[in-house]
């Protein structure tokens, strides 16, 4: 048999040219949710001060229902010349949290109230991506 760099190199050229192929040349670019939270109808009540998740619900007078939490999102970004690729990192739910007026009465007369968290509920929400590069995805 007659072995050359020839025999050796064409086999390492497709296998390289392969991989360039199927890789997308993308990129994950996080793009910042510019209202992440979204406060329900208010009703009157002593108002709520409140940190979730690192985020401050802040309302000086009346009690949202509700508050929703919406995570950051990302877009691909198409990339002609890094060997990278964009590809699912995890699912980031949508939180919801309810809130009530608890009032405290002296006989029938309203004497204060107290905006009080009442239940949390996640749906579905956004995906998060992370940029990989593109060998690293050939070995997994």
């Amino acid at each position: 048999m007659n072995w050359n760099l020839s025999t050796f190199v064409a086999p390492l050229f497709l296998a390289v040219s392969a991989v360039a192929q199927n890789c997308a040349h993308t990129e994950a670019v996080q793009v910042r949710e510019p209202n992440p939270v979204r406060y329900g109808a208010v009703v009157s009540c002593s108002g709520l001060s409140l940190v979730i998740d690192g985020i401050a619900l802040q309302l000086n007078t009346g009690c949202p229902l509700f508050v929703e939490i919406y995570p950051d999102t990302y877009s691909l970004t198409k990339l002609t010349t890094a060997d990278t690729e964009a590809v699912l990192d995890q699912h980031q739910s949508i939180t919801t949290h309810f809130f009530r007026c608890n009032v405290s009465y002296l006989i029938f007369i309203p004497i204060s109230s107290t905006c009080e968290w009442k239940s949390t509920t996640l749906r579905p929400g956004r995906d998060l991506k992370q940029t990989v590069a593109c060998d690293a995805l050939v070995g997994g």
